[in-house]
């Protein structure tokens, strides 16, 4: 069972990093996602007023789903903030890099 764990626990962290590395690449600001299974970056750097248009932007242009960070404040505060969750089959976080390697700016 603890190498199971420890098993599955390398995976993701290498999921993570994989995914962060694109992000960073794509102009997003990164907070630390220690101990978590999603990475909370900022896209105000490329230019986005919200979450939820830069959620929009990457639907629409990359098919890459993630959640807008207004739904992790209280109800009203805006932010730039983007979820995006790596506990996914590593083929999907590579379909995830290839997509976010175009510019990912908001038009």
């Amino acid at each position: 069972m603890l190498l199971f764990a420890a098993s599955t626990v390398l995976e993701h962290k290498q999921l993570r990093d994989k995914l962060e590395t694109a992000l960073r690449l794509s102009g997003f600001s990164l907070t630390s996602s220690e101990g978590t299974f999603s990475i909370f970056a900022g896209s105000r750097p490329l230019s986005f007023l919200s979450g939820e248009d830069c959620c929009r932007h990457l639907l629409a242009k990359h098919q890459i789903l993630a959640v807008p960070g207004e739904t992790f404040f209280r109800p009203g505060k805006s932010t730039s903030y983007v979820r995006f969750c790596f506990a996914r089959s590593a083929s999907l976080i590579d379909q995830a890099v290839s997509a976010l390697s175009t510019s990912v700016e908001a038009a």
